[in-house]
C-alpha cells in the first residue's frame, strides 16, 4: 500500500520516472524476498491455509501493480491483465484500462514493520558480505552468527525470526553482541589527496591526529554529527566521512561486515559434523544439477547408485536422511550400476560418479503394459504380445459398419500391438541395464527417440552413420 501511495504521488506529478524508480526497488523486494522466500508455500504439497494465503497476497499485490503501471506499460500490463485477472474473474472489468486506479488502504502501511524486516534483510546481506570476506561458500553450515543492533525493538523482531536469518545464511545459532567492537574493528586513514586540497600545510598534522585516535571514536563521532572535529595548534578543524579512508578488521575468531546501524560476524571455527554437512550440501548441488540435465520432472523419485568411499561417502551416510529427503531420493544404494543417467563431478580432492534411476518411470512401463492387456483381452501369441487380431477383433463392435473406420482402426491397432511388442523388449533391457544407452557410443538416447522407438539400441547419430555405411 505504500507502493500505491508513492505511485499515485508521483502520477499526479506526471513523473513516470519516479514510479518506475519506485516500481524497481518494490519488484526486488517482492521478487528477491516475499516470492523466494515464500517457495516452500507455493510448493508443498497440502493446500492448507498458508499455501492459500500466500498465493492470494501474491495475486493481490500482481492484480494491483499492473493496474499501477498500465499507464506506463500499456501493453504488457494488458497481456498480464488478461492472463492473471480474466481468466480467473469473468466478472472483472474487460480491460486493465478500465479499471480503477488503485487506492491506498493508509491503515495497512505498517512503517515500523517495515523498518524492522529491512533490519533483517540488512542482516542477511551483511552475513552473506560476511562469508565472501572469510572465502565461506554458502552451502558450508557455521555454528553461529553474533549481531550488534543499538535498538532492542529491531533486535527483538530479528530474534522473532530468527529462523529466517539461519535458513538464507545456513547458520545453527544467533546471537547479540553488545559492542560493535566484539565484531568488527575499525583503522581510520586520511583521504590525503582531498585533505591536501583542503589543509594543505595542515596535512601532516592531521595525519599524526589520526594515527593517534581511537578509530572506533572517530567513526562514532562522525556517524553522530556527520563530521569529526579536531584541534590543532589552537584551531579547530572538522573534517567529513569523505576526507577519510575507514578499513574493517573483523575480530579474531569471526569474519564481520556492518554498515552504520547493524554489525554482523560469523564464527569461523568449523567442527567435523559441520564440515560434513557442507560437504553433503555440495553433492545435493550436484545431484540437482544432474537431476536438471536428465530432464526429470519436480516430482519424480529417484534411486541413486554409487559407490560411496572416503569423506564424501562418510558425510553422506551421516547425513543420509537430509540427503535423501533434499533430492527425492527412494534408495541409495552402494553400488556401481548404470542407470537412466549418470554423471561424475568433484567435490575436494574427490571424484564421484552417481548414476540415476526413476523408479516411477520404470515401474509404470510394466504396469501400463498389463493394465492395457486386460483392457484388449487375453493375449493370443505365445510371447504373451498382442497381435494384430487379437486387438482388431476387441475393437471391431465399436467401429460400426463403416469400412474406412475399420481400416482405420486395424491400422491404429496394428500400430499398438507393435508399440507394445517393442515395450516389452525395452522391459528386458531394463533388467539388463542396457535401456537407453547405445550399444556404440555408449551415449544416452535422447528422450524423443526412446518414446518413439522404445527397445532403440542405437543414437540417432550412431544409426545414421550405420545408413551410411561409414
Amino acid at each position: 500500500h505504500l507502493f500505491i501511495k508513492d505511485s499515485r504521488e508521483a502520477m499526479d506529478q506526471f513523473r513516470s520516472d519516479l514510479l518506475m524508480k519506485n516500481f524497481d526497488l518494490f519488484l526486488d523486494e517482492l521478487s528477491n524476498w516475499y516470492i523466494r522466500r515464500s517457495r516452500r508455500r507455493f510448493w508443498k504439497s497440502e493446500d492448507d491455509g498458508d499455501k492459500q494465503a500466500a498465493y492470494v497476497v501474491l495475486y493481490e499485490v500482481l492484480s494491483n501493480v499492473i493496474k499501477i503501471l498500465a499507464p506506463v506499460l500499456p501493453f504488457v500490463t494488458e497481456n498480464i491483465f488478461q492472463n492473471l485477472v480474466r481468466n480467473l474473474d469473468s466478472a472483472a472489468p474487460e480491460s486493465v484500462h478500465l479499471c480503477d486506479y488503485p487506492v491506498a488502504d493508509e491503515s495497512k502501511i505498517d512503517t515500523a514493520l517495515m523498518d524492522n524486516v529491512d533490519a533483517l534483510r540488512r542482516v542477511v546481506e551483511l552475513g552473506r558480505s560476511a562469508r565472501n570476506k572469510g572465502n565461506l561458500k554458502i552451502r558450508q553450515p557455521l555454528a553461529k552468527l553474533t549481531f550488534m543492533v543499538k535498538n532492542d525493538a529491531i533486535a527483538d523482531f530479528i530474534f522473532d525470526q530468527q529462523s529466517v536469518v539461519l535458513d538464507e545464511l545456513n547458520i545453527k545459532t544467533i546471537t547479540r553482541a553488545e559492542v560493535e567492537s566484539e565484531l568488527i574493528r575499525y583503522k581510520v586513514k586520511p583521504n590525503l589527496p582531498l585533505l591536501g586540497q583542503k589543509f594543505g600545510k595542515e596535512l601532516p598534522a592531521i595525519r599524526n591526529h589520526l594515527n593517534d585516535a581511537d578509530g572506533a571514536e572517530v567513526l562514532a563521532e562522525i556517524r553522530s554529527n556527520k563530521s569529526y572535529k579536531m584541534n590543532l595548534n589552537g584551531e579547530s578543524i572538522s573534517i567529513g566521512r569523505d576526507d577519510l579512508l575507514i578499513e574493517a578488521e573483523s575480530a579474531e575468531g569471526f569474519t564481520s561486515s556492518g554498515d552504520d546501524n547493524v554489525t554482523v560476524g560469523l564464527t569461523i571455527k568449523l567442527t567435523e559434523e559441520l564440515v560434513q554437512e557442507g560437504i553433503v550440501r555440495d553433492v545435493i548441488r550436484q545431484v540437482q544439477t544432474m537431476r536438471k540435465n536428465a530432464n526429470f520432472a519436480v516430482e519424480d523419485r529417484i534411486i541413486i547408485y554409487g559407490l560411496l568411499d572416503g569423506p564424501v561417502g562418510e558425510a553422506i551416510r551421516s547425513f543420509e536422511g537430509f540427503f535423501k529427503n533434499e533430492v527425492l531420493a527412494v534408495e541409495l544404494i552402494e553400488e556401481d550400476q548404470s542407470g537412466e543417467f549418470s554423471d561424475s563431478f568433484q567435490i575436494g580432492d574427490q571424484k564421484i560418479k552417481f548414476q540415476k534411476l526413476i523408479e516411477e518411470k520404470l515401474g509404470y512401463v510394466h504396469n501400463e503394459v498389463e493394465s492395457i492387456k486386460e483392457g484388449v483381452g487375453p493375449a493370443s501369441n505365445k510371447q504373451g504380445g498382442l497381435t494384430p487380431d487379437s486387438i482388431y477383433s476387441n475393437h471391431m463392435a465399436d467401429a460400426g459398419t463403416d469400412s474406412h473406420e475399420q481400416e482405420k482402426n486395424f491400422m491404429l491397432m496394428n500400430r499398438g500391438s507393435d508399440y507394445f511388442g517393442k515395450l516389452e523388449i525395452a522391459l528386458e533391457r531394463i533388467k539388463d541395464g542396457t535401456f537407453g544407452v547405445c550399444n556404440i557410443c555408449e551415449e544416452l538416447i535422447v528422450e524423443e527417440r526412446m518414446l518413439e522407438v522404445p527397445n532403440a539400441t542405437k543414437c540417432v547419430g550412431c544409426k545414421e552413420t550405420e545408413k551410411l555405411g561409414l
